[in-house]
């Protein structure tokens, strides 16, 4: 199999989703670096 068929089909496939699915891993990220930071919050309190 040739690798730029494989790579435009993906290309085809992803590029319409891309931009969802990094939005989605940005969302998740920022949700954990949140509980990250409330984990601490809780934790220094006595």
């Amino acid at each position: 199999m040739d690798i730029t068929n494989l790579m435009n089909s993906l290309q085809e496939t992803l590029g319409q989703h891309l931009p969802k699915i990094a939005g989605a891993v940005a969302i998740l990220i920022i949700g954990w670096l949140i509980a990250i930071l409330v984990r601490s919050g809780v934790r220094k309190t006595p």
